[in-house]
């Protein structure tokens, strides 16, 4: 099921960070992952969201074909000052969330090795840990706490 008429001519393929231009005609398909069940309810909401979101865009076209699972977008782009609109910058949270995504990632997982680690160490008695500490103490300190009440024998020099 498709509105409007397509304009047809040869497509080229738009990089990532192109914006768009006045009075250009664009074209977006998107590859549906669950069945489309209703295509004009589909249509619908699609031109509904897409006025209401970017009303710069004018919607020319749209096919929406359920034995494919493919939606097709056409529109072009027009000056939102002729609209009586002041152009907004568009907000790049995803983008920003997106580049942040691993640090956010690795964050949770020092946290929650921390509590996992916490949490075994919190079911440890008070008088193990302090068992613990005595025996270390004495790996290290008993040495020289014996040497002390050990008792030296004197030595001498012989001289000639």
């Amino acid at each position: 099921m498709h509105v409007g008429n397509r304009i047809t001519g040869t497509k080229k393929p738009l990089s990532q960070q192109a914006s768009l231009a006045q009075g250009k005609v664009y074209e977006v398909e998107v590859k549906a992952s669950t069945g489309i069940m209703d295509p004009q309810s589909i249509i619908n909401y699609l031109c509904g969201k897409m006025s209401e979101s970017y009303p710069e865009l004018k919607i020319n076209y749209i096919n929406v074909d359920p034995q494919t699972q493919t939606i097709t977008i056409q529109f072009i782009s027009i000056d939102a000052r002729t609209l009586g609109l002041e152009p907004q910058p568009q907000r790049l949270f995803v983008a920003t969330l997106l580049t942040w995504l691993p640090a956010i990632l690795t964050l949770i997982g020092i946290a929650v090795v921390g509590v996992s680690i916490w949490e075994i160490i919190g079911t440890i008695p008070w008088y193990m840990w302090a068992i613990l500490a005595a025996g270390v103490a004495l790996i290290f300190f008993a040495p020289t706490i014996t040497g002390l009440f050990q008792k030296r024998a004197p030595t001498y020099i012989i001289e000639k």
